[in-house]
């Protein structure tokens, strides 16, 4: 919910949709690490934040991730997944001059922190108070439920 009213109040400031672009690294990442009960319990989560935000999703970007991995996406799992989500869903090799541009079609290499491929020296994890104030006081309704940032 948090995410998605900050890509509201974005969308009404630019004066046109703004989206989500995730980027995850999979630096040390290793199957022995899969754990079958997260990811259900995560592709659930994104299920239901499709449903209920359709518009917020742009893509997801996996960076840093092993050679075999790359592999293995590219020839066995892409060509099987559905064309939106393959769209929506990349793997992308920053050591190389090519994975950096496909990397900068989403955002700008100067925004991300080194780690992700680029080149911000913002300290991670970032400040949340700094990142991202406020956006003003809460709205409830009339039984007390949250509606909205004013």
């Amino acid at each position: 919910e948090w995410l998605f009213q900050h890509l509201d109040d974005a969308s009404r400031r630019k004066g046109e949709l703004v989206k989500a672009t995730q980027i995850l690294s999979l630096d040390g990442f290793s199957l022995r690490m899969l754990n079958l009960k997260l990811v259900r319990w995560d592709a659930n989560r994104k299920a239901e934040s499709q449903d209920l935000y359709p518009q917020q999703q742009d893509k997801m970007l996996f960076v840093n991730s092993p050679k075999a991995l790359l592999w293995a996406w590219t020839r066995v799992v892409r060509p099987l997944l559905p064309k939106r989500v393959a769209e929506k869903t990349q793997l992308i090799d920053t050591s190389r001059p090519a994975g950096l541009k496909a990397l900068e079609k989403c955002c700008r290499l100067e925004g991300l922190p080194v780690f992700l491929g680029g080149s911000s020296s913002i300290p991670w994890p970032p400040d949340p108070n700094v990142l991202f104030p406020p956006l003003g006081p809460l709205t409830f309704g009339k039984d007390g439920t949250f509606v909205r940032y004013d």
